[in-house]
């Protein structure tokens, strides 16, 4: 697990550099904001309907193999994003790219962690890996802010291409996962993980990504701004999922569900009220990421496990990483029509508390049966 971590930080890096700035900066470049989200809807319907075919390439690349081709063409993506000056072919490229990137590196991240890491200590390993991915990118959107508003796209993304595909350089010498022969043991629990990525792929549009958007436009569409604002939230999250990690280990997921998801509420209520606010906006923005830290290890453990118990982890991830496609890509579509039919950017954000209730009712269930 130790060089999958070194990976998780530097593709973390990269990730909060550039993935944190792609809504923004396809509205800065041109492209109006509900054609943006149709255009992530896109993405996430080209990813389902690809995810079957990473199974036979898997079978000759092995999961890792997989894991380190998806890291490399993700790298592809950023190139790509800063050639894009509103709806051309360079946007429509970069949808292409994104799509299969993404199905190559998500299903088979999620399927090699699943299958290296450990049962006894799984809250704490996900844990572990949240934080570092939120320490991560603390400096990481600072400095692509500064450097978007000084230097351009061009340069930027291309600084953060190198640094992404740097991050298949600790996966060379880690253990091989080969795909197995057999069946999925239980399917049952695979629906089941699927539809809690789904729900919480719903949230993630609504609760993030167009958060994102009306938070971009409250600090005045400044790159420097944003990406400044960004950095100093992540740094609150750094080390909250350790905790919260461990309390999953010793049995205690239930009242780790009611805890993180009392606190997803009330930071989608403080988001929606406070756009146009700035400094309650701040706020809002700042507590962003210690939720985030600790949500992720609720929602991953428990699959993590179920798919490591699967028989075969990456078909298990095929099924769960498609029920993201679906939870989000809808999400993406409802958000774009309501930003079409003139509907509030606040009233989009609170539309995420659906996944919410949807997601802690679904772990709730499952940290019953696990205890």
């Amino acid at each position: 697990m130790a060089r999958v971590g070194l990976h998780v930080a530097i593709q973390q890096l990269a990730e909060n550099a550039g993935g944190l700035f792609l809504l923004v900066f396809l509205v800065k470049s041109g492209v109006p904001a509900p054609v943006g989200l149709l255009f992530m809807g896109l993405i996430c319907g080209c990813r389902f309907s690809l995810r079957p075919a990473v199974l036979p390439v898997a079978r000759h690349l092995g999961v890792r193999g997989v894991l380190i081709a998806g890291t490399l063409l993700e790298a592809l993506t950023y190139p790509i994003l800063a050639q894009v000056h509103g709806l051309d072919g360079w946007l429509v490229g970069f949808a292409a790219t994104s799509s299969v990137g993404g199905v190559l590196y998500w299903t088979a991240f999620n399927a090699y962690v699943a299958s290296v890491g450990d049962p006894e200590v799984r809250g704490s390993q996900t844990a572990v890996l949240a934080g570092l991915a939120t320490g991560a990118s603390i400096a990481a959107p600072v400095a692509a802010g500064w450097a978007l508003a000084r230097t351009g796209p061009q340069l930027t993304f291309g600084v953060i291409a190198i640094l992404q595909a740097a991050a298949a350089l600790p996966l060379l010498g880690g253990p091989q996962v080969r795909v197995r022969a057999e069946p999925l043991l239980h399917p049952g629990e695979a629906l089941f993980a699927a539809t809690i990525r789904g729900a919480d792929g719903w949230l993630c549009v609504f609760y993030i990504y167009v958060w994102q958007l009306g938070f971009f436009l409250t600090v005045g569409g400044s790159f420097a701004a944003y990406g400044a604002a960004m950095g100093l939230a992540a740094l609150v999250g750094v080390g909250a999922a350790i905790g919260l990690g461990r309390r999953i280990d010793l049995g205690k997921g239930r009242s780790s569900v009611a805890l993180v998801y009392a606190c997803n509420a009330a930071l989608i209520a403080l988001r929606t009220f406070s756009l146009g606010q700035p400094w309650l906006a701040f706020l809002a923005n700042t507590l962003g990421p210690l939720e985030a830290t600790l949500r992720q290890p609720v929602i991953s453990a428990p699959i993590y496990d179920m798919a490591k118990a699967s028989n075969c982890p990456l078909r298990f991830s095929i099924a769960t990483e498609g029920g993201w496609d679906v939870g989000s890509g809808a999400a993406c579509l409802a958000a774009a029509a309501l930003l079409a039919a003139g509907r509030s950017l606040n009233l989009a954000i609170m539309t995420g508390v659906l996944g919410a209730a949807a997601s802690s009712a679904l772990l709730w269930r499952r940290y019953s049966k696990r205890k």
